[in-house]
């Protein structure tokens, strides 16, 4: 499996010849949940092994679907009660999935028509078994997870007292046929295309009956075409990643395969550590490479204009927590939710890999280029004065929920903080 820490990198970047103003008193974060990975990665195990025992297709992890769920579940833990029932599934607006699916940020792909989307949501609160014990004595959540359909999945799990918040969210997307290693037994899980909409609309590929298998460099390792099976033998020779060619015979979809990542999760499952926050300059020079030990939690480099924040981890992360304190100096991710010009799709709850958000002072006569680190600068604010650099002197913390989880030292351009202590 990949392995990799979780940790935050922060670079703190002076604002040179600049008046400020504070952010002081108390944070205006908002109380929410921490993702919970390794009950996420637990109760989709569990799902997995439930739909494996009917002969269907095991789940693979999606992004906008994870992102969905947490939109709906950071909304969950915002009222007084969770309700019950089909409640449960109503969103800020009173909307239920299928809308919340059209929303601009997650743009579900649908089949032809909006009202023809293969999405579904099942909740829970309660210990893991009891999650699932529930799914299966409830008939409309054993039909969604039945649902032969599905072949994708987000989960949201936010710890309540003994047990989870639990959110999991189900779609297909048309011509996305997932494929999933289980290299402990040299076996390839296969999808189809179930969907009744597939089958109603052009040009998408309807149920695969062949499919064809390519190495990473695009070399066959089948001798042809060979017919569609829920699973079959990894090949010997197939490297670290393989492709998957399915047809209907009109017509073809591609699936890639990294046999590190794209595996089907089941119970035991050993999950990789939590993802990476970082947090980069925004450069007017390149600085020179030092080498320096893997993994520091401080990494000193050169003094600049700009604070960046870049998400660098593989999957969206929540971030309404975060927070930059120095005595009554504080600064709040959710300072940049009043940003001038923010982007439309600007969202902490689940805020995309490799993205970033941008503070500089109002003294700048421009302002300082986005990093290349950030691919797209979803929120930038100058309302800053000199009160506000806090990074110039001795040290300043960083929170997470209201935890502290990492210590950084002034005039530092990066620092490393492993997230969970």
């Amino acid at each position: 499996m990949l392995v990799y820490r979780r940790f935050i990198v922060l670079v703190m970047v002076l604002l040179l010849g600049a008046g400020v103003t504070a952010v002081t008193g108390q944070s205006s974060t908002p109380t929410t949940s921490r993702q919970d990975r390794a009950a996420m990665y637990e109760i989709l195990g569990l799902l997995n092994e439930w739909r494996l025992s009917l002969g269907l297709t095991p789940f693979r992890l999606d992004d906008t679907l994870e992102a969905m769920a947490l939109y709906q579940a950071n909304y969950l833990v915002t009222l007084r009660t969770i309700p019950d029932g089909p409640n449960i599934h109503k969103g800020r607006g009173g909307e239920g999935v299928k809308e919340r699916a059209l929303f601009n940020q997650f743009n579900w792909p649908y089949y032809g028509r909006p009202e023809q989307i293969q999405i579904g949501e099942i909740a829970a609160v309660r210990t893991a078994a009891g999650a699932i014990t529930f799914w299966k004595s409830s008939s409309p959540h054993r039909r969604t997870v039945t649902n032969p359909a599905y072949r994708e999945i987000g989960i949201a799990a936010f710890r309540r007292g003994v047990g989870y918040i639990y959110v999991a969210v189900l779609g297909a997307r048309p011509n996305v046929l997932p494929a999933l290693a289980d290299t402990d037994h040299d076996r390839l899980y296969l999808s189809n295309e179930l969907s009744g909409y597939a089958a109603q609309q052009q040009p998408w590929l309807h149920t695969a009956d062949q499919v064809r298998l390519f190495d990473g460099a695009g070399r066959p390792l089948s001798a042809g075409w060979i017919p569609w099976q829920a699973t079959l033998d990894l090949p010997d020779d197939a490297g670290d990643k393989l492709y998957v060619l399915y047809t209907d015979g009109s017509t073809e979809a591609l699936s890639e395969v990294d046999l590190a990542q794209d595996v089907v999760v089941l119970p035991g499952y050993v999950p990789p550590p939590d993802p990476v926050l970082a947090l980069l300059p925004a450069a007017t020079a390149a600085p020179t490479a030092t080498p320096a030990p893997p993994r520091p939690e401080i990494v000193r480099v050169y003094v600049d204009r700009s604070l960046t924040i870049i998400n660098n981890a593989r999957r969206p992360l929540d971030l309404y927590g975060l927070e930059l304190s120095s005595g009554a100096v504080r600064l709040p991710m959710t300072w940049w939710l009043d940003a001038p010009g923010a982007s439309a799709n600007f969202q902490l709850y689940a805020f995309p890999p490799g993205d970033c958000v941008q503070a500089w002072s109002f003294a700048e006569s421009t302002p300082p280029r986005k990093p290349a680190a950030c691919d797209v600068r979803r929120a930038a604010r100058s309302h800053l004065t000199r009160a506000q650099f806090f990074w110039l002197e001795g040290s300043f913390e960083v929170l997470l929920d209201g935890s502290v989880v990492g210590t950084c030292e002034a005039a530092a351009r990066r620092c490393e903080v492993d997230l969970d202590g």
